[in-house]
Parts: structure tokens; C-alpha cells; sequence
């Protein structure tokens, strides 16, 4: 095998939900860059299926021989209905001695040098069409482009791949997850391709206490890919990490998985990762990650990654008025201030008592309206399990049924969230 061909065999090697095993062009491959945390887990994307937030992350991907991959993408969304992923990704080697094998088959010597580049791209688009109390469901979509420089040949080439994603929440700490994909579709290097067909389920959830942490986490799935041309690639991966990735402070990850591929240089092989993320007060984080591939004899992928998550958006106060309060004219009432635990408002005005909340992790949320005695009234909001973001409870001062509560009286307002219990007084006044 020339030199050459060994850098051919790594170009050309398979990705997950994308490319085959074999070819010269991009009508026959494409090669995506992973993240650490997904060669970890052998090449299945466990922890970036349901991501939150804005991040940005730079991917490198350097093997033995001196060669390289390198990757800077962003991610973000609109709450939990849209989220778009945009990636930037290349090859590079230095100039490799081409070497040459006699008609005898000895060793020949050597030829000059051949240098090898590929460039490319990829949009990825989540969009929510379903969700229940149970359910959430997902189209995804994705769209790639390349362009290689090979020795003696360039080719460039696009590709669409569309397909779907669903969870199914068991409570409040966990939930099944499947998916599937199909594609790539499109052109490159004259001539069309339908090359791949990947289905995949697991399993993602937390423990509020854990062997070593006060709390840890999980994740674990397989994959199957069904390519064109016959051959088969089957994934098993896990993930567990010691922490809470959502509050501050560390959170530390061990990765685990294997890969099996016919026709690979390797049929099976054992990968496996680790990663350490520190979290803000403010929701922004930083997180490191590493994984080691095995290629056989021809060594090792090493995969780096690093994710800078941008600050949460400020949350709301806990207590604010829909719009700024008015003490009733000659009364001794205070007008509310953002930080008061007291809530007045005036029904006749059609002011409504609010409270908005801050959700960090999926999670209950319900309210209910008490008496200062703790006796339930009214139901203002059913427990149902919700992502993260802000939410809004409000009471219009009225029981239902045309019947109004006493004004001048408090009543709690209490509202469970984050496995916790939050209690706000409201007073609603009457205008003087």
C-alpha cells in the first residue's frame, strides 16, 4: 500500500449517517467531522440530539501520521420549536512521499510528493411538529457540501438528508429516544447517489443522587446504517457523567462505545472518551473533550473538541407586575417593586397577578391558589412536564364561574418547578 492510499483510506473512511466505505469522489463519499463527544460514544450523537442554548465549538481531528481535520460550528435555537446547527470543516496534509512497488512487487522507491485537501460544510435544521405531555417530535434536515483535491482529480459535490427524532419522557428523569435518517441525496462527481439509511433508540436520564455525586447522569443507545452498495455499519455507545450540567460548578463525563463495519479496515473496534464542563452562575459554560478512534495499524483518530455555551438569557424576576403597578389613589399600599414577595394588583383595571419562573432543567411545572391557611382554591396550572425556558403563571383575581375573590384579602400563589416549591403572596385591591 502507497502512501497515498493510506491517506486515501483515511479520507475516504465511513461517518456515521452519511458516505460509504469506498470510492474516489464525492459521489461516492462524504466525510463529516464528528465531535469528541460523539466518537466517544461510538459515532452515535447521544448528547447533541436535545441541546439547549447558544454555543459555538471548535472540532479537531489528528492522526498519527501527521494529518488532520479541523471544524468551527454554531449552534442555537428558537426555543424549543426551531434549532439550527451550521458547521465548517477541513482536511489538510503536508506533502507525502509517494512511494512505488516494481513489477516484481518489491519496493520501487520513491516518486515526488502529493498533497491532499478537502473543504466542506454542513447546515442541520431541527423543527418541532409535535409535543405532548409525553412526546416530542422532531423533523431534522441537513445539508451538506464538499470539495476534494485528490491526486490527479477534484470533484465537489452536494447532498440532502432529511429524517426525524422523537422522545419519550418516563417522568421527570428520563426518556427513550429513537431516530432516524436517509440521504445523503444529491450530486457530486457526476453522477447521483442514495447511499444510506441509519434508524437508531436509546435512553437519556438523570439521578438526582448518584454513587459518587449528589448528581449524575446517562445516556445510552444503538444505531444501525443500511448502505447502498450492501454493507452494514451497527453502533453501541454509552455515556455517564457526575454533576449537573444545567447548574454551576463542574460536571465530568466518561464516554464508552464500539463500531462494527464490514468492509472497514477494522470490522470492530473500541472507542471511548472522556470530557470535563464547568458552568457559571449566569449559565454559560466552557467544556473540553477528548476520544481515541483505533484505525488498526494505521493508528489512531484523536479527536478534540471544545464548546464555549454562550450565558442564558436573564431570566425574569420571580415576581413582576404584567405592567408597572398603581397604588390606588389615597391608599397606604406600596407600589410593587420587581424584588417584593407581595403582589398587588386591581381586577378592575384588568391587571392579573404574575409570576414568572425560570425552568433550568425539564421538569413539573404546576400552580395552585391557596389561602393564607394553606387551604387549596383553584388549579391555575395542571402539572405538566416542560422543557427548559421561562414561564408565566397569572390569576385574574376571579374563582371561575363569575365568582371573584375578596378583595383586600392575600392569597399564595404557589408554583413547583426544579423539584422545588416556590410560594408568592397576592393581594388583589380595589380601585379607590
Amino acid at each position: 500500500m502507497t502512501a497515498i492510499a493510506i491517506i486515501l483510506q483515511f479520507l475516504l473512511a465511513s461517518a456515521v449517517w452519511a458516505g460509504n466505505e469506498g470510492g474516489a469522489g464525492f459521489g461516492q463519499t462524504l466525510r463529516p467531522l464528528f465531535s469528541a463527544r460523539q466518537a466517544g460514544t461510538g459515532d452515535i450523537a447521544l448528547e447533541d440530539m436535545w441541546r439547549n442554548g447558544a454555543l459555538i465549538e471548535a472540532n479537531t481531528v489528528l492522526l498519527d501520521q501527521g494529518l488532520k481535520w479541523m471544524g468551527l460550528g454554531a449552534e442555537a435555537g428558537v426555543g424549543s420549536i426551531f434549532r439550527a446547527n451550521a458547521e465548517l470543516f477541513s482536511f489538510s496534509s503536508s506533502d507525502v512521499t509517494k512511494t512505488y512497488e516494481k513489477s516484481d512487487g518489491t519496493y520501487g522507491g520513491t516518486n515526488g510528493t502529493e498533497k491532499v485537501d478537502e473543504t466542506g460544510g454542513r447546515v442541520t435544521g431541527k423543527l418541532e411538529v409535535w409535543k405532548s405531555d409525553k412526546w416530542t417530535i422532531k423533523a431534522v434536515g441537513r445539508m451538506n457540501g464538499l470539495f476534494q483535491s485528490l491526486p490527479g482529480m477534484k470533484t465537489s459535490g452536494y447532498a440532502m438528508e432529511a429524517g426525524a427524532q422523537g422522545e419519550y419522557r418516563m417522568g421527570t428523569e428520563s426518556s427513550l429516544l429513537a431516530w432516524g435518517l436517509g440521504g445523503p441525496l444529491g450530486r457530486g462527481a457526476q453522477r447521483g447517489f442514495a447511499n444510506q439509511w441509519t434508524v437508531g433508540s436509546g435512553i437519556y436520564g438523570t439521578r438526582p443522587k448518584g454513587w459518587l455525586a449528589d448528581a449524575e447522569g446517562y445516556g445510552a443507545g444503538f444505531e444501525a446504517s443500511f448502505l447502498g452498495e450492501g454493507l452494514f455499519n451497527g453502533n453501541l455507545g454509552a455515556v455517564y457523567w457526575f454533576g449537573r450540567p444545567d447548574v454551576e460548578g463542574g460536571t465530568w463525563f466518561i464516554r464508552g462505545g464500539t463500531r462494527y463495519s464490514t468492509g472497514s479496515i477494522m470490522s470492530t473496534r473500541f472507542q471511548g472518551g472522556a470530557g470535563a464542563l464547568w458552568t457559571w452562575e449566569d449559565g454559560g459554560g466552557l467544556e473540553f473533550d477528548l476520544a481515541l478512534v483505533p484505525l488498526g495499524g494505521l493508528g489512531y483518530f484523536k479527536y478534540l473538541t471544545m464548546t464555549y455555551r454562550f450565558p442564558k438569557p436573564a431570566p425574569v424576576n420571580e415576581v413582576t407586575p404584567v405592567e408597572p403597578a398603581v397604588p390606588p389613589a389615597n391608599s397606604s399600599k406600596p407600589a410593587l417593586s420587581a424584588g417584593d414577595k407581595t403582589k398587588y394588583f386591581l381586577p378592575s383595571r384588568g391587571q392579573k397577578a404574575a409570576v414568572d419562573v425560570h425552568v433550568s432543567r425539564r421538569s413539573i411545572l404546576s400552580a395552585q391558589l391557596l389561602d393564607m391557611d394553606g387551604k387549596h382554591l383553584m388549579t391555575l396550572r395542571s402539572g405538566d412536564i416542560v422543557d427548559p425556558g421561562n414561564y408565566r403563571i397569572e390569576w385574574d383575581g376571579s374563582f371561575g364561574h363569575g365568582a371573584m375573590a375578596k378583595m383586600e384579602v392575600p392569597y399564595i400563589i404557589r408554583v413547583t418547578y426544579n423539584n422545588m416549591t416556590m410560594d408568592v403572596r397576592t393581594i388583589p385591591v380595589n380601585e379607590r
